[in-house]
């Protein structure tokens, strides 16, 4: 059963902070993806020799690829909780790296972003505007005619 309140602040505030992290995370993304030969340069600098950072170096040319497939999706609220985990576990190893290579002021930025992924995790059945609400209403109208005619018969 699909929910409609009478109060739909909630649903709009939701939506307002779902969409505005997703698009801050979609142009931090791009920007890696157009840039990407700096960004290399820029963490390969960063993170120096050491056999950690090597074990990074492996992963970080891909990480602009996943920061903008899920801030695509969470800007759009499709697979929304889903796509929230993975941004929640993505900005967890960045924050721990950040605090261990100290760059705390990195960190600490990541530390704010991370709060609003959680608060939007925890708030999630206020996703009525979004491409996950629609999805479950065409299920249900689908479903309601399965029903309708599985009656008939």
């Amino acid at each position: 059963m699909t929910y409609h309140g009478k109060n739909d602040f909630p649903v709009y505030l939701y939506t307002i902070l779902r969409i505005g992290l997703g698009l801050y995370l979609l142009f931090h993304a791009l920007d890696h993806i157009i840039h990407f030969n700096q960004y290399l340069k820029d963490t390969e600098a960063y993170l120096g020799e050491d056999s950690m950072s090597t074990v990074l170096q492996l992963f970080i040319p891909i990480v602009p690829m996943i920061e903008f497939f899920i801030a695509l999706m969470i800007t759009m609220g499709l697979y929304t909780r889903s796509s929230l985990i993975g941004a929640i576990a993505t900005g967890i190893i960045f924050i721990i790296a950040f605090f261990l290579f100290e760059d705390y002021d990195a960190g600490i930025v990541l530390l704010y972003s991370l709060a609003v992924k959680t608060l939007l995790l925890f708030t999630v059945k206020y996703n009525r505007i979004s491409a996950d609400y629609r999805n479950i209403q065409i299920a249900e109208k689908e479903m309601n005619e399965l029903l309708r005619i599985k009656e008939q018969l």
